[in-house]
């Protein structure tokens, strides 16, 4: 699995530079080609391509507007390398990159075949790590997902996802040392089917992290301590009921809470929930008394990231859809003020997407990775928001140069400039 680190050094679109390649990194180039990926059982793959039918034509998205052509910028390439796949992977999707005491973590879900049109029955939680002396190595872990993770302030991480696939999944978590070896598998209290999607620590003394995402049909949102015991789960009741997920997290000032997600109803809805530090104080919210309608923003919506801009306040990022089923969704912005209140909404019309990869707060602006549709294909491309609290957000989106086909593990946590992790 070719890899390359590319750090942030735009002229274009901020004004800062590279750090030194660590030493270690060179190890990353010297590592065993991809291995071959052994031949799949034949009912295997005939019993995924059947599952492979055309949906309903109600629920296919029509009258799509074409993708907006991108000014293409440059990144400036950092280190690049090779991961061998583990054994009888042929796919890996990254979802989390972060840069440990002792060298880089690559984290997120492996296949033996990925198609985003199938849901796999078979997917294993994947790791990698390339030391910053000595050998990279690679695992394929149980059989579910990672999905995200932070850094623990002591030159490790928390990585949080979920174990087993489809209705068996159940929320999952687990803490690394700083050489990427598991400290401990947390004891997350099973609610059943359940998956983890965001991670944020800053919290309180004694408390590791808010862990949050989906529990059955509720959002699920626990504060743990270090061996994963809860510490509060706040209640949250949704007039009319619906499926409520969060996706990402973000601290507001006094050590409260933002959570951005979705809501589904008859058509998915934008949702956010802010609460206090203890989870005492809880208020939620649909984007639609926004009036998202006279915005223009299509019916289909759900926030996916967050990007905490210091005194500027957050930017929730989402997608919105005409169907359940589309090529490429059209992007929208949300703009929250540092106690989480909505100050701004924004359909963003320069830029179709299909995937949100990645979320950072850098000199005062919001900073995205997007997968974007090109041609036949799917490359990458760098969404900045700006612009002060309550004033007219400042745009601007760039494909990046050479990044057709590859896959984005977002920006790397703990680096000192934002750098993106790309893999092909």
């Amino acid at each position: 699995m070719p890899l390359r680190r590319a750090a942030l050094a735009l002229p274009l679109l901020l004004a800062c530079s590279a750090p030194p390649t660590p030493t270690g990194q060179d190890a990353a180039a010297k590592a065993e080609a991809p291995a071959d990926v052994p031949a799949k059982p034949e009912r295997e793959i005939l019993k995924r391509r059947a599952l492979k039918t055309d949906p309903p034509e109600q629920l296919v998205g029509k009258d799509l507007p074409p993708p907006p052509t991108l000014a293409t910028t440059s990144l400036t390439s950092k280190a690049s390398g090779t991961l061998a796949l583990p054994d009888g992977i042929g796919v890996v999707l990254p979802h989390v990159a972060l840069q440990l005491e002792q060298g880089l973590l690559i984290a997120g879900q492996a296949f033996v075949e990925y198609d985003p049109q199938i849901r796999s029955a078979a997917i294993w939680q994947y790791q990698g790590f390339v030391p910053t002396s000595g050998e990279p190595r690679v695992s394929r872990g149980e059989s579910g997902s990672i999905r995200a993770g932070m850094l623990d302030g002591q030159g490790g991480a928390v990585l949080v996802g979920s174990l087993g696939v489809g209705m068996s999944a159940h929320v999952w978590a687990a803490k690394l040392a700083g050489d990427g070896s598991l400290v401990d598998e947390l004891a997350l209290a099973n609610p059943g089917f359940s998956d983890a999607l965001a991670i944020v620590g800053g919290g309180p003394a004694g408390e590791l992290a808010v862990v949050a995402g989906f529990a059955d049909t509720m959002a699920w949102i626990v504060a743990i301590d270090e061996t994963g015991r809860m510490r509060w789960k706040p209640q949250i009741t949704i007039e009319g009921g619906g499926y409520p997920q969060v996706r990402a997290l973000a601290r507001l000032d006094d050590q409260a809470l933002l959570g951005v997600g979705t809501l589904a109803e008859k058509a998915g809805s934008a949702w956010s929930v802010r609460m206090a530090s203890d989870g005492g104080t809880v208020e939620h919210a649909k984007l639609d008394p926004l009036d998202a309608s006279a915005l223009e923003i299509d019916s289909n919506r759900g926030m996916l990231a967050l990007a905490d801009r210091g005194a500027p306040g957050l930017v929730g990022l989402g997608l919105a859809k005409r169907g359940l089923v589309q090529d490429h969704d059209q992007v929208f912005a949300v703009g929250f003020d540092r106690t989480g209140k909505v100050t701004w909404t924004r359909a963003i019309e320069q830029v179709r997407a299909t995937q949100v990869r990645g979320a950072i707060g850098w000199q005062g602006a919001a900073l995205f990775v997007l997968e974007v549709p090109v041609g036949e294909g799917k490359a990458l491309a760098l969404l900045r928001i700006a612009g002060s609290a309550n004033a007219e957000p400042e745009i601007r989106v760039e494909q990046i140069a050479k990044t057709e086909g590859l896959r984005s593990a977002g920006f790397i946590q703990g680096t000192a400039t934002p750098e993106l992790l790309v893999v092909s």
